[in-house]
């Protein structure tokens, strides 16, 4: 009997050869797709999970992974994933690989990613768009050189998107977007109102920088297109109108296009030829603060 039950024992720990990874993924909610090509020499792993908490497990069993780079997420990463508000939201996990070594991850509700060569240096960008948490969150979006760094180049986080596209037919895509996301909301009546100032970037060196004010053409069609539409609308209001209501959103565009301009004392005078001393005093008052807004 001795013996059998030794030869039992045996063929037990030789058919439980599963590692640790693998009986956590088939205990948990956890799949693992194969890997896919992307980028060239790049892969990326699909691990598709319940919620957050699955992928906080995830990552604990695979502590080198938690070492990575990782994007989309709020900082502390035990933290974000511990989150009440993270905790049952179905969320998604990316792992890009270069030769089957782990590079960087990528996690959110929405996880979508293409790849370009916007530096015109013959290598792809990895260009990673986020939605974090679902619903109407800000989409963050990434653009990660592949240099070895694995360094995101420019992030975004707004909910106007932006364009990356060469504006100067030098071969070096710049990025078309907007200064800020809900720090406009003050001169809106809502969030959807907003109308932030036009904001371009650069290539320049390893980073891309704000480059908006070499791009006066652009500038001045926004300038004039909110112009217009203000001179539209002095006629309709009166003293007892609401200036954010009626006229905030293109008004502070206005201004911060006009401040990129250096068109401030311009358009501080038509302003005062169009409009009751109510819409002048607000303008001159909130002046400041959209400066700040604009700021590079």
């Amino acid at each position: 009997m001795r013996i059998l039950f030794f030869i039992l024992l045996a063929a037990f720990l030789w058919c439980d050869v599963t590692s640790a990874d693998e009986k956590f993924t088939k205990n948990s909610k956890v799949s693992e797709k194969g890997l896919k090509n992307i980028c060239g020499d790049y892969w990326s792993q699909d691990v598709k999970v319940s919620n957050s908490s699955d992928i906080l497990q995830y990552m604990r069993s695979h502590p080198k992974l938690k070492e990575l780079p990782s994007y989309g997420f709020d900082g502390d990463f035990e933290k974000d994933y511990e989150d009440v508000y993270f905790r049952n939201i179905n969320r998604k996990l990316l792992i890009v690989y270069d030769n089957r070594k782990p590079l960087f991850t990528l996690t959110g509700v929405y996880v979508d990613t293409y790849c370009e060569d916007i530096t015109n240096d013959g290598k792809f960008e990895l260009i990673a768009k986020i939605n974090p948490r679902g619903g109407n969150a800000s989409q963050i979006e990434y653009i990660i050189s592949l240099d070895k760094s694995f360094k995101s180049l420019e992030v975004f986080t707004n909910r106007f998107g932006q364009e990356i596209r060469d504006l100067n037919g030098d071969g070096i895509k710049e990025i078309v977007g907007v200064y800020g996301d809900r720090v406009w909301s003050e001169f809106a009546p809502c969030m959807a109102c907003q109308r932030p100032t036009r904001k371009i970037l650069c290539f320049e060196g390893k980073r891309y920088v704000d480059c908006t004010t070499k791009f006066t053409e652009l500038l001045q069609k926004d300038w004039i297109e909110a112009k217009d539409w203000l001179k539209s609308k002095s006629d309709e209001f009166t003293p007892d109108s609401s200036i954010v209501s009626s006229l905030g959103p293109v008004l502070a565009d206005f201004l911060g296009t006009s401040i990129k301009l250096n068109k401030e004392e311009e358009a501080m005078g038509f302003i005062d030829t169009h409009f009751p001393k109510e819409v002048s005093n607000w303008t001159r008052n909130n002046m400041n603060k959209i400066r700040e807004k604009v700021k590079p």
